[in-house]
């Protein structure tokens, strides 16, 4: 009798495992081709299995309430069945079967077949209340797995079973090293959701660290996609841009080169296509190279902005140093803080940099706050050919700046060959931005003025070709960001073209014509994003929207400053274009006079406006009798 009875337990446990088999599979499997108006259909599959095996298992128990396996397999089905709500979005249903495990194994989180269920269920409830929007309770559960899994390594010690494991027969248990794996697993899946909740509370710090160590510890277990620990190595250098740290940032990316490049080279030689599992486009590789080489053009560009603003800062305090009787020395466009520098203040840069060597050769390593900045490694990465590639160091030469600016354009072209206009209007503008960006800051580090000029020249090619082919209906967003940047550049150029004449002594017809050339096509520029405000019948807005108000301003702004830098000798023409720079002021002046609270956000332009309309009446008045004299 006791013979018959086991064989049929055999059986019993037999059909467990198959079915708890298939349900692995319908769920970690099959799931992923499911289509898209069924979604969750083979995890509801999964589901009705889970909870057939939940009434054989607790039929077994009823007729040996002693059987700690049998138990510990119930608490499993639990745990897994409130994995299966939350991913089908049915977290009060989820919450339950979790609160159901985590009771009945509280006294027993310490023991070898329990362990990997706690941990898995408290991932669970960190899951679950992310879900919710609830991080900081999402951090406490989380907190409390891996300070278990801290507590059992030191108290216990050996490798756990996983819960797979508890539905194999004993002749198909796992080894320790694959026990170990699997219990390391978890462990690094807790770190992996860590990471998004401090990330997700503001905890920058905390949450790149707990991403440096889930990255490592895949490296380490050989338990990764390579495409997508480089995606994710690179997005989190962009976090240690906002530190300036452009040491770790040139790390990652570096790292997020390395593997990709291996992975891409396997891809290429197998000629296998692969699919997305979170787009489902088909072959991401293009898409994914793209990404990382858009990485490394922000880190080029992030540091080159850096070191533009220490070298101003830098310039600033000596001619502070130097005494504060030159500060009315400014011109008018320096002190409204017109785009672009002059010759004089790069020089005196360049030089000031060259005098100082080596002496700040680790800025970029120093803390904003002046402590010390996270160095982590993926020490199994040979990486010296991909991080010397692009300095890390404070760029403070033209010769330096070239060199960062040329990798800076490698990865231009390199992602522009997947984010084509056709089919990705917004990321493929944003990269064409971004290389105008790369020439702005190439030029500031430009001694030569007509250079520079040129290299302004090559920003508006490549923005007016993509203005030239945008539908403003469609795209107005993108094209009042273009035209406005446009308008910027014309600026720039203005300046530069003055600067030179100044240096030369003399002002020749063919300058001047440039000069007002240059000007007329900003004044066009900044009309043109002006004019996208009006309604149909052409006529502006009594109150323009929050979004467009600063820009609308300070567009009305810069036009009055253009108007006054026409070279005219006309005396009449020379009226006209006063009359129009005042109009453009007045409306400033006039529109925060009617919503005075738009003051705050335009402060420094709206007294210099106001400033403008007293001053040009009067010059106005100047040139009035030798206008009527000329008539």
């Amino acid at each position: 009798m006791a013979a018959s009875t086991e064989q049929s337990e055999a059986g019993d446990m037999s059909e467990i495992f198959t079915k708890y088999e298939k349900a692995r599979k319908l769920s970690e499997e099959d799931s992923k081709a499911d289509p898209e108006t069924e979604p969750y259909k083979s995890k509801y599959e999964a589901r009705e299995i889970l909870v057939e095996l939940k009434t054989m298992i607790q039929a077994l128990l009823n007729e040996n309430e002693h059987n700690e396996d049998v138990q510990y397999q119930l608490n499993a089905l639990e745990c897994l069945l409130a994995s299966n709500y939350i991913e089908t979005d049915e977290t009060s249903s989820g919450e339950e079967h979790l609160n159901k495990c985590l009771s009945a194994l509280q006294s027993e989180k310490l023991n070898q077949k329990c362990v990997s269920i706690v941990l898995s269920t408290l991932n669970q409830y960190g899951i679950l209340w992310c879900a919710r929007s609830d991080f900081d309770k999402a951090l406490h559960y989380l907190q409390e797995s891996e300070s278990l899994y801290a507590q059992y390594l030191h108290e216990v010690g050996k490798a756990p079973y996983s819960i797979h494991e508890l539905f194999r027969s004993e002749d198909d248990r796992l080894s320790e090293h694959d026990r170990q794996a699997k219990f390391e697993q978890i462990h690094t899946l807790t770190l992996y959701f860590l990471a998004q909740v401090h990330g997700k509370l503001d905890h920058k710090d905390k949450s790149a660290m707990y991403c440096h160590t889930t990255l490592q510890r895949q490296l380490e277990t050989n338990q990764y996609d390579p495409v997508d620990w480089a995606t994710n190595c690179a997005t989190l250098s962009q976090y240690y841009l906002t530190n300036d740290n452009y040491n770790q940032a040139r790390h990652c990316l570096a790292s997020a080169s390395k593997v990709f490049e291996e992975a891409y080279e396997k891809y290429i030689e197998e000629g296998t296509s692969r699919e997305s599992e979170d787009t489902g486009v088909d072959d991401p590789l293009p898409l994914r190279k793209a990404d990382i080489a858009r990485c490394w053009t922000k880190y080029c560009i992030a540091l080159l902005t850096l070191s533009k603003d220490t070298l101003l800062r830098q310039y600033q305090m000596d001619e502070d140093t130097e005494g504060q009787d030159q500060e009315g020395e400014q011109s008018e466009g320096d002190a409204q803080g017109a785009c672009g520098e002059t010759q004089k203040n790069s020089e005196s840069l360049e030089e000031n940099s060259e005098e100082n060597g080596e002496e700040k050769e680790t800025d970029t390593n120093e803390s904003k706050n002046g402590g010390d900045k996270l160095e982590l490694r993926f020490e199994s990465l040979e990486l010296t050919a991909y991080e010397n590639q692009v300095t890390d160091k404070l760029v403070k030469t033209y010769e330096m700046a070239r060199d960062v600016f040329r990798n800076g354009q490698k990865w231009i072209l390199e992602s522009k060959e997947h984010y084509v206009l056709d089919g990705f209007v917004s990321d493929n503008i944003s990269i064409i931005q971004d290389y105008s960006i790369l020439f702005k800051l190439l030029a500031f580090f430009e001694r030569d003025l007509e250079r520079r000029c040129k290299m302004h020249k090559r920003r508006i090619d490549m923005l007016q070709k993509i203005l030239t082919d945008l539908n403003q209906q469609h795209f107005l967003m993108y094209c009042r960001q273009l035209q406005f940047e446009m308008a910027d550049i014309y600026s720039e150029m203005v300046d530069l073209k003055i600067s030179i004449t100044e240096r030369e002594d003399r002002v020749t017809p063919y300058a001047i014509s440039k000069i007002n050339t240059l000007i007329g096509q900003s004044l066009k520029m900044l009309q043109m994003f002006v004019d996208t405000l009006r309604s149909p019948d052409g006529k502006m807005p009594e109150k323009i929207e929050e979004d467009m108000l600063r820009p609308t301003l300070i567009a009305n702004f810069c036009m009055g400053r253009l108007y006054s830098k026409y070279i005219e000798p006309d005396v009449n023409k020379k009226v006209d274009y006063i009359l129009k720079s005042t109009d453009k002021y007045h409306f400033v002046v006039d529109y925060c006079d009617r919503y005075p609270e738009t003051i705050n956000i335009i402060k420094a332009e709206h007294e210099l406006c106001r400033e403008m309309v007293t001053l040009l009446p009067v010059k106005l008045q100047q040139l009035r009798p030798s206008a009527s004299s000329h008539s």
